[in-house]
């Protein structure tokens, strides 16, 4: 315990005492004095005027608490490695407890009151009995011994100036006695309950009563607290960056596994995950201290130094910057050898070195902890922030106000003793154990089920980690009380930690398979170089986009994803003729394969390999190329949003390209996308050749990214924006409100599908009495609903006919003015309040580049097809086909269904005379051909005739589908 401030003390008296003859001898007896109180501070005593238990001592505890300070010292020890790394053995053996039928953790597990170790040599203690409350009071206790000093001296010194004045001599007290031990009974209250609810004097007497009743040993110790996390990546990263970060850290490395096995299954994985986490990447990482300690020594083939060297190579051969690395170890795996003790004193050196070692912190904070440790007795694993500053205010020495009650929290989130401020500041959480337990519950209750209702959900759930809310409020249903009453929190905290991952994507796409929710580590695994194998025909490649990661976060990989299926089509897998069972998505959690378009022929396919994230297009049919740089810019656009989500922790990363014909698991091909030009040429390491930088500037680079766009572009991607998007809600929520039954997912619904149900409904008519015509048949006055439908048809039309797809600013300020006043009838009638009006705002101050223009340039033009064609067709010479056609929505009356042939540059209408062709009728759409010949080969598609008094009759320039048939 340290007694420097009490010498100091002392000096400060010498100089306001003088040097007269009667001040020398108080000098002597103050010095005397002083050295009888060090000797009781080292003794480690309990202070008299405590032991007393009588008011003076109440009052003199009181004043402690309000103005102590303590010098505060803790040990957190997180100890962490791949599964089969002999782990948990270590961990126990560190801890001294029994390895009898140890298992492999699978979830958090803290040992927090096992031991203890002494400062100055690092030797630690081994408890049983020890628990929270002591350890509190021990710390309160130590804190005393030091203020009653400095409270006895400074009576001592008034005793003798007022001696003095009064012209007396100093008298000295030579009898204080030192008692080690304290035995006398204490009145305990009957119940916690009625502890709570004592005066604030009997709480202070009792809570002075559990004090001075603690046993005090004579050496400085510290508390060392182990933490045991789980062996599986995904949920080690997600405890690690849900809890605080001052801690020792130690790496187990099974030193008999091969140095390339080790390599390949992720001993880089363990080390540079701490760093990133605690986001250094400096060559000063001093603050930062990892142990590597190999395991199974007793299991090497070889001397002690023999197996250490090799662990220290293998470090080495992975790891270029080791700096924050402290130290390395081997250790058995045996009880009866105990080895461990340098590696213990080491981290008590070591830990002694951290800035946030010795912090002086309020002794009140100490009091608040004893506080919420009751509330955790009464089975409160969580508190409200307002629960907590009503409890602040009813100690008997309460903080000084809100805002050192935020520093207390965060220092012991910090410090790992209680979860704060990670997605809501709202709440507390007491016991990170019981949260660790809680979100462990959870996704073993999902890897369980055996519900049987729900069943293609839960089979989605195992397969594909797709997890939907209904499945989420099932499973929540399913726990304890406490889970269920604080489920909001949890699965926040999940989110968080990315233990469950939600897409937050704010691109305008429509897509039937998006996840709402993911689970990563229920995604099956597929090795990376069987995905192609999906695939029975032969398909060419784009080159090889790569994002090569400095650190790759485990649950990265599948929080793309599951995002990119807001963007894409996740691709079905072709049915087994023999099984018959379910098309199966190609979707797993290194790798997954989407549909770029609604041809289907062309695939992107996204996987990883070790740090680095891959993209490449695989393409069907004619062979023909086109530039995915708007793809590209989509996809770094998300991987740049998923970093921003995880701002806390240090994520780089650099793009490259590798050539079109590269093994997955190769990053020898690797090469900087900065110096791909056109007409070029780059080295590939992987086939010892140089590749043309054609093929590559062709597949990624096209236009620029941060091209900008003209202001007539703006203004019509501004424009599309409003329309699919606000206008689109506006009929959505029009339509709900008149429809009695269920209406399909917005994302099903363009504005074609919409106009065509408010139309057949026929429940806002338009100020006319008809449906459909031409701007020039709505009256500036008209204002009914159904006025407002056509409007917003029209609108939509307009920008679909533009021939190069840009809006000067009368145009678009025009069609604004009319927008605004559409909205707004629109949201008084669905009762939005000024929802629509506000989007319009919004849309009109975004900021948008080229990327942005084609994609809803694309989208106004095409939005949802009316009809759908598979992408190709096969049929052999004298056989007949049917090219499958299904319509989208549902025709007007006297509408009628045609189909064309592209002859080069021209369509050429195909005669249903049932000699060669039949179907293309609005029951069945589908166009049969009989007797194919070479002749039949070549592009079909299929359209929509309106009668002239119907409004579709206007879409002259609509974007159909197309198939192509192929005669072998």
């Amino acid at each position: 315990m340290n007694v420097v401030f009490t010498k100091y003390l002392f000096v400060d008296y010498l100089d306001v005492l003088g040097s007269n003859d009667d001040e020398l001898k108080g000098l002597s007896n103050l010095a005397q004095e002083k050295n009888e109180c060090r000797q009781y501070v080292q003794k480690k005593a309990v202070p008299k005027v405590l032991k007393a238990l009588n008011g003076e001592a109440v009052k003199t505890y009181h004043t402690i608490l309000k103005e102590g300070i303590e010098n505060r010292n803790r040990i957190r020890l997180i100890i962490l490695g791949k599964q089969q790394s002999g782990k948990s053995v270590f961990t126990r053996r560190l801890i001294k407890k029994t390895i009898d039928l140890v298992l492999e953790s699978n979830s958090l597990e803290i040992h927090p009151f096992r031991c203890k170790a002494r400062v100055e040599d690092g030797h630690w203690l081994f408890l049983d009995d020890y628990d929270k409350e002591t350890y509190i009071n021990e710390r309160i206790l130590n804190v005393c011994c030091q203020n009653e000093i400095i409270i006895k001296s400074e009576a001592r010194y008034k005793e003798h100036v007022k001696a003095r004045k009064l012209g007396k001599g100093y008298s000295q007290n030579n009898n204080l006695t030192y008692d080690n031990s304290l035995h006398m009974k204490l009145v305990r209250p009957p119940s916690a309950d009625s502890y709570v609810e004592m005066s604030k004097l009997d709480y202070e007497y009792f809570d002075l009563c559990e004090v001075v009743e603690v046993d005090m040993t004579e050496e400085d110790t510290v508390l060392v607290e182990v933490w045991d996390l789980p062996g599986d990546e995904e949920s080690c990263f997600a405890y690690l960056s849900l809890f605080g970060k001052n801690a020792v850290y130690i790496v187990t490395v099974n030193v008999t596994e091969n140095m390339n096995e080790n390599i390949d299954s992720g001993l880089t994985f363990w080390p540079e995950m701490i760093r990133c986490l605690n986001k250094t990447h400096s060559h000063e990482d001093d603050d930062l201290s990892v142990f590597i300690v190999g395991t199974y020594k007793d299991k090497f083939e070889g001397n002690d130094d023999k197996c250490l060297q090799q662990l220290k190579c293998q470090i080495h051969d992975c790891i270029d910057n080791r700096h924050h690395i402290k130290g390395y170890f081997v250790v058995s795996n045996v009880q009866e050898l105990d080895d461990l003790n340098p590696l213990r004193s080491e981290i008590v050196m070591v830990s002694k070195k951290q800035a946030y070692w010795n912090l002086e912190r309020p002794l009140r904070w100490i009091h608040l902890e004893k506080n919420l440790h009751k509330q955790m007795k009464l089975n409160v694993p969580v508190m409200s922030i307002e629960d907590m500053k009503d409890c602040v205010k009813k100690m008997y020495v309460p903080l000084n106000d809100d805002h050192e009650l935020e520093q207390f929290l965060s220092y012991h989130h910090d410090n790992g003793t209680v979860v704060y401020s990670m997605c809501n500041s709202d709440y507390v959480i007491l016991d990170p154990q019981w949260l660790a337990n809680a979100m462990m519950l959870i996704i073993s209750s999902a890897k369980s089920n055996t519900d049987n209702r729900k069943t293609k959900e839960w089979r989605n759930l195992r397969e594909y980690g797709k997890l939907s809310q209904e499945l989420i409020d099932e499973i929540f249903s399913r726990q304890n009380p406490d889970i269920v009453k604080y489920k909001n929190l949890i699965l926040n905290l999940m989110i968080k930690c990315n233990i469950i991952v939600r897409p937050n994507v704010t691109l305008h796409t429509e897509n039937l398979d998006k996840f709402e929710y993911g689970v990563p580590c229920m995604i099956n695994h597929l090795p990376i170089d069987e995905i192609g194998d999906k695939f029975t025909t032969q398909f060419t490649k784009s080159s090889c986009l790569c994002l090569d990661f400095l650190f790759l976060p485990p649950t990265f990989m599948a929080h793309l994803l599951v995002t990119c299926t807001h963007l894409f089509n996740p691709v079905r897998e072709k049915k087994k003729k023999k099984t018959g069972d379910e098309r199966h998505l190609l979707f797993y959690q290194n790798s997954a394969v989407f549909e770029i378009d609604d041809t289907k022929c062309e695939k992107l396919m996204i996987c990883r390999y070790r740090n680095v994230i891959q993209f490449q297009v695989w393409k069907w049919g004619d062979g023909r190329t086109r530039s995915y740089c708007s793809i590209k810019t989509k996809l770094l656009q998300i991987v740049d949003r998923l970093i921003e989500e995880r701002s806390s922790i240090h994520i780089q990363y650099s793009i490259k390209v590798k050539c079109q014909f590269t093994e997955y698991d190769c990053l020898d091909g690797m090469v900087d996308f900065k110096i791909i030009q056109p007409k070029g040429k780059y080295y590939c390491d992987e086939h010892e050749n140089s590749h043309s930088s054609d093929e590559v500037y062709g597949d990624w680079c096209g236009k620029s990214d941060e091209e900008e766009c003209t202001n007539d572009q703006v203004n019509a991607a501004r424009m599309a924006i409003i329309i699919l998007d606000i206008l689109g809600d506006a009929l959505y929520d029009l339509l709900v409100l008149d429809t009695p039954s269920p209406v399909k997912k917005r994302s099903e619904c363009d504005i074609t599908w919409l106009y065509s149900q408010l139309r057949n409904q026929n429940q806002h008519t338009p100020s006319r009495g008809v449906w459909g015509g031409e701007w020039n048949h709505i009256q500036n006055s008209a204002e009914e609903i159904g006025d407002d439908i056509e409007r917003i048809r029209l609108t939509r039309n307009g920008m679909q006919h533009l021939s190069s797809f840009v809006l000067d600013d009368k145009e678009y300020f025009e069609k604004r003015k009319i927008i605004q006043k559409v909205v707004r009838r629109m949201e008084k009638h669905n009762k939005k309040g000024t929802a629509y009006t506000d989007r319009v705002k919004e849309v009109a101050k975004r900021k948008l580049n080229m990327v942005d223009w084609e994609t809803y340039k694309d989208s106004i033009e095409i939005e949802f097809p009316r009809l759908t064609l598979t992408h190709s067709f096969h049929v052999k010479k004298g056989d007949g086909c049917t090219l499958g056609c299904e319509l989208i929505v549902a025709l007007p009356k006297d509408a009628s269904i045609y189909w064309v042939r592209m002859m080069g540059n021209q369509e050429i209408r195909v005669v249903v005379d049932a000699m060669k062709y039949k179907g293309s009728e609005v029951g069945y759409p589908s166009l049969i051909i009989l007797n194919s010949s070479k002749d039949d080969e070549g592009y079909y598609s299929c359209r929509i005739e309106y009668p002239v008094n119907c409004a579709e009759s206007g879409d002259k320039e609509l974007t159909w589908p197309k198939t192509f048939l192929h005669v072998h």
